[in-house]
């Protein structure tokens, strides 16, 4: 599953084979079964996580136990808790598997050592998280703003094919409405 990263990698910026091999030896595949956490509420989070195949979903649980579907990650996403591994506290929500999943995990202590010592590794995730901080602040933004079908529409916008495979609970979830007015949604849509 090394291959997928290194495709992922190589589609993003210029890296020698020697660059790759840093990275790959840091990095920790992991294979996930649908229904199984991989990271949980409460817990410290010190990797940041590929998803090479499968797909995850960040989700928070309240205290009836509700769960309140935050994002996704299907293939060539990144997943975890940023403020976890930055803060050193507990994350506050956790990540499922929806299907069967494969990602790559590097410590942070490891993915800090390599933005230091691979210029194109350290330009690549600077990229990205300024991308992590707009699509949060729109998400932000959009959660306030649109009506649950304006927010079914973006979420399809954003996932794709990948939202094919979300169950609807998990999709009314995400956009703050229930399986009834989902379902009411997609009637009007047609």
């Amino acid at each position: 599953m090394f291959e997928n990263f290194c495709s992922y990698l190589n589609d993003k910026a210029k890296f020698t084979n020697a660059e790759i091999e840093q990275i790959k030896a840091v990095s920790q595949v992991k294979k996930i079964s649908k229904g199984e956490l991989l990271m949980q509420e409460g817990t410290l989070w010190i990797y940041n996580a590929f998803v090479c195949s499968g797909l995850l979903r960040s989700f928070y649980t309240d205290v009836n136990g509700t769960e309140f579907t935050l994002s996704f990650a299907p293939e060539n996403y990144w997943a975890g808790d940023r403020q976890s591994i930055l803060s050193g506290k507990p994350t506050p929500y956790s990540v499922d598997a929806i299907e069967d999943t494969v990602v790559i995990l590097i410590e942070q202590k490891d993915f800090y050592e390599l933005s230091k010592k691979i210029d194109a590794f350290n330009t690549m995730m600077s990229t990205l998280i300024q991308k992590h901080l707009v699509v949060t602040e729109d998400n932000v933004n959009n959660s306030i703003r649109l009506s649950a079908a304006q927010k079914y529409y973006t979420f399809l916008a954003k996932y794709g094919r990948a939202a094919q495979r979300i169950p609807a609970h998990m999709i009314a979830s995400y956009i703050g409405t229930t399986l009834q007015g989902l379902e009411q949604i997609k009637k009007n849509r047609l």
